[in-house]
């Protein structure tokens, strides 16, 4: 049987929204292919928070 690939997510946008959104979605992050391109264009409130966070698997 071939080998299952990883769905691929993307996530654009900024805020509390996205934030809380890849906060979830880093728990199937075994399954998922996640990119996120955030944009910032205040003093980075909740985006500042995800700025922050470098996860590599």
């Amino acid at each position: 049987m071939p080998e299952r690939q990883k769905k691929k997510i993307v996530v654009v946008g900024g805020g509390t929204g996205t934030h809380t959104l890849l906060r979830g979605l880093k728990r199937y992050a075994d399954k998922l292919d996640i990119t996120a391109i955030v944009t910032m264009a205040d003093s980075g409130g909740s985006t500042g928070r995800l700025r922050d966070v470098r996860v590599v698997i």
